[in-house]
């Protein structure tokens, strides 16, 4: 299963995102890239990052584990569909 990319998305609906993920069983993880990026979670197989232009990505999920499709479901329902 591919990842997803969801651009425009405004910063307190990335930190609405956020702890959603961690309460589902997310955890965060250290930020690789401090200029770009605002956090990184890993949730199940995904890693979900999110940058301060705005843009939200999730790496693909190999399992496609059915936590990670309702994840990016919520997603869709703050930012918008990524089409």
């Amino acid at each position: 299963m591919q990842g997803r990319t969801w651009k425009n998305a405004k910063t307190d609906t990335e930190e609405k995102i956020k702890p959603c993920l961690i309460e589902n069983g997310g955890e965060e993880v250290e930020v690789k890239d401090k200029r770009n990026e605002m956090w990184r979670i890993k949730f199940s197989d995904s890693t979900f990052t999110a940058y301060h232009n705005g843009t939200i990505y999730s790496t693909s999920s190999n399992s496609e584990d059915p936590s990670v499709v309702k994840m990016w479901a919520k997603i869709d329902s703050l930012v918008g569909s990524m089409y």
